[in-house]
């Protein structure tokens, strides 16, 4: 089954029940990135706390302990950079530049529509652009080679991938192309090696004499020591009996949170429109957003009881939220914030315009618990989260 074909809560969680087993039994060949669940684990359409919980029900913690450290890589990427959300901001900053000094050139516009020559990246680049996916494995090899080969900037390939790949978040993908050109944490970077590929795609591609195969890490500006805000999982008192919940398409399970048991007068959903310049999101990436928003849309009716109106996204979001809760009367606006990207970015100006409302944003347990163990490598993180904690976390 496909991605695409999981833009549905309930089939998602269906197909992850499915196949619990495959993903722990040695020698069967598939893995968590390559189930076709990857976006549905991106919106949250399932999310993390739950995949662990069934793990958890069929399975030793000895046995499942790699299927765990899959499942948290995505909270290592996030949490890093929650903690230094400046990284994620130079990269939008370096990239409006390079994007200015690029656009219009020839090496430019045949990486982007896969006309290098190097048929490994080429074909690469075609199956992204018509699927809205690509193996983990292709993707750092793709980085690299955007890098290293033919000598890309990094951000414009990170921009790339958020456009077209519909599991993309801003915290992967722009850490993702970090480690490769030596920027994350040492400055060592991921080599596309063409004996590796040519053995990995099992004689296909030959790229002997086509790659550099010796880089030199980028350089940047060191990063300083994480710093987290805290955020209660549950709402307080002063949330009151009259309130709006504001749902974006980071977060589409909140019935499945602590926000689970609110009684919200009425549901806002955002989407794409007018969201993020530094991307054009792709049309196999909209339909699957738009889909799992008719999807959510539909529960959340369900669950809560009560209308879901759409909330168009602008500058002026906060004035927009304002006039839309001032009009039914209703003082208060509580959401799930959104991770590091553009959603944060839109919800960020709802506190910046006075409009007569209170705010009140949530974070689920699962993020609070692992976050903060995020401070060096994915090596340090998994081993700072064991089974145990994870085990301990239910369903969050």
């Amino acid at each position: 089954m496909t991605s695409s074909l999981l833009h549905s809560r309930v089939a998602a969680l269906e197909y992850w029940t499915g196949i619990v087993d495959a993903l722990v039994k040695p020698g069967k060949g598939l893995s968590l990135e390559s189930s076709g669940l990857s976006a549905a684990f991106r919106y949250r359409l399932i999310h993390e706390a739950e995949a662990a919980t069934s793990l958890f029900s069929r399975h030793r913690p000895a046995v499942i302990e790699n299927n765990l450290k899959d499942l948290c890589a995505r909270s290592y990427w996030r949490g890093w950079s929650e903690g230094r959300p400046q990284v994620y901001l130079a990269y939008l900053r370096t990239c409006d530049d390079d994007r200015r000094r690029f656009n219009g050139t020839q090496s430019l516009a045949t990486a982007l529509e896969g006309r290098t020559g190097l048929l490994a990246f080429d074909e690469w680049n075609q199956e992204m652009l018509q699927t809205g996916w690509l193996p983990q494995q292709a993707r750092l090899w793709y980085a690299s080679i955007w890098i290293f080969t033919l000598r890309l900037p990094w951000t414009l390939g990170a921009a790339h991938f958020a456009s077209h790949l519909i599991d993309a978040d801003p915290a992967s993908q722009v850490l993702l192309w970090r480690w490769v050109a030596g920027l994350h944490l040492t400055p060592k970077p991921y080599v596309a090696k063409a004996a590796e590929i040519s053995k990995w795609s099992e004689g296909r591609y030959d790229l002997t004499g086509h790659l550099n195969e010796s880089p030199v890490a980028l350089t940047g500006p060191a990063i300083p020591g994480p710093r987290f805000q805290e955020l209660p999982s549950e709402p307080s008192g002063a949330l009151g009996e009259s309130y709006a919940l504001l749902v974006t398409p980071d977060d589409l399970s909140p019935e499945a949170s602590a926000a689970g048991t609110l009684k919200p007068r009425v549901v806002l959903m955002t989407g794409f429109e007018n969201l993020d310049k530094n991307v054009v999101f792709s049309p196999k990436v909209q339909a699957f957003v738009e889909a799992a928003l008719a999807d959510t849309t539909q529960r959340l009716s369900q669950h809560y009881g009560c209308p879901v109106e759409f909330l168009p996204v602008s500058e002026n979001v906060g004035e927009t939220v304002g006039q839309r809760l001032g009009a039914g009367g209703i003082p208060h606006l509580v959401y799930q914030q959104p991770a590091l990207g553009p959603w944060q970015e839109m919800v960020s100006r709802l506190t910046a315009k006075d409009v007569g409302l209170k705010y009140f944003p949530l974070r689920r347990g699962w993020d609070s618990k692992l976050w903060p163990s995020a401070t060096r490598t994915l090596l340090d993180f998994h081993e700072a989260v064991k089974p145990r904690l994870v085990k301990s976390l239910g369903k969050l």
